[in-house]
């Protein structure tokens, strides 16, 4: 198997509010998305871009692929993806950009689009950028191309720079055109400039997340250590010192996972070591402290996808 790159930051998550119209398909319960191309695009050099946000796993969304004459970028809101680009296997977090080079085969692990909102764009860098220019476009180009991985941690910052991208997609306008060309040469110059930003490959350690809420996930992480009981939102509020509501907003801004969206991604981490040792479900269950074997079945394939017996018997391979 490819090694696992673990990377970590954060990023606040984007509030979204569909006005209007449908624009693009898969809007359906507990998935939205909006995609811009072709005619929809505003500018011709974005060959596609849009935004979406999954509450539960898609199951063969993010089968093998490939572009030919593109490079695509992928910024991460919320939730925690498991993606392959090449030889390699990343765990892709909040607040960080994918940038997937032209030529390079890649796809989601067992093919499934886990829980996640995010920002994604396509975009030709061999052809000169209008306004930018043939020297400009080969030098974001060539510091693309030679990065050492292919997830960066980036700038929180980028974020409002894609909401503006969208914002102008959903009510194009005057000047909307020389708009989006500028916010798009944004973007790339962002992740030009933190293409060799890689964060401490620490497990929410990154210093973008306050002590309060580092406090926090250290707890978790030592209820996971002794076997303990899962803490519940309300002993977590206490560690925090915060109130309940407060904490909640808090830990979703800082982490990208609601605080029981984060206890189960975990516990569902550690229920696959569990079932490929060869632990019933009812065992896995048990232990992790799950109320019955059907929930946790339940949430087992909302986080992953497919349930507890599909995982099983599939490769454990990308």
């Amino acid at each position: 198997m490819p090694p696992v790159t673990r990377l970590t930051t954060a990023a606040p998550p984007f509030k979204h509010v569909i006005e209007g119209p449908p624009l693009h398909d898969w809007s359906t319960p507990g998935r939205i998305r909006e995609a811009f191309e072709n005619s929809r695009a505003i500018i011709p050099e974005l060959k596609i871009f849009g935004w979406l946000h999954f509450y539960h796993a898609l199951p063969n969304a993010l089968r093998p692929d490939i572009h030919r004459n593109t490079y695509e970028i992928h910024y991460i809101l919320s939730g925690r993806l498991n993606w392959w680009i090449g030889e390699r296997v990343y765990e892709i977090r909040a607040g960080q950009a994918v940038v997937i080079r032209k030529g390079e085969l890649h796809g989601a692990r067992h093919n499934v689009l886990q829980p996640c909102q995010k920002f994604w764009l396509r975009v030709n860098l061999d052809d000169p950028l209008p306004g930018l220019g043939a020297a400009e476009t080969g030098r974001l180009k060539k510091i693309i191309d030679e990065q050492a991985s292919h997830v960066i941690a980036i700038s929180p910052r980028v974020l409002d720079v894609f909401q503006q991208l969208l914002e102008e997609h959903r009510n194009p306008s005057k000047m909307s055109e020389l708009v989006c060309r500028s916010l798009l040469h944004i973007i790339l110059a962002f992740v030009a400039r933190h293409s060799g930003d890689l964060p401490q490959p620490i497990d929410e350690s990154e210093r973008k997340i306050s002590y309060v809420i580092r406090k926090v996930l250290t707890h978790i992480l030592e209820c996971d250590q002794t076997e303990e009981r899962p803490p519940t939102v309300a002993a977590l509020a206490e560690v925090a010192h915060m109130s309940e509501g407060a904490f909640r907003r808090r830990f979703e801004q800082e982490v990208g996972f609601t605080p029981l969206g984060y206890i189960n991604y975990r516990r569902i981490e550690r229920s696959k070591t569990m079932l490929r040792a060869g632990r019933t479900v009812t065992e896995v269950a048990f232990d992790l402290e799950f109320s019955s074997s059907q929930y946790f079945a339940t949430v087992f394939k909302k986080i992953t996808g497919m349930t507890p017996s599909e995982f099983v018997g599939r490769p454990s391979a990308p």
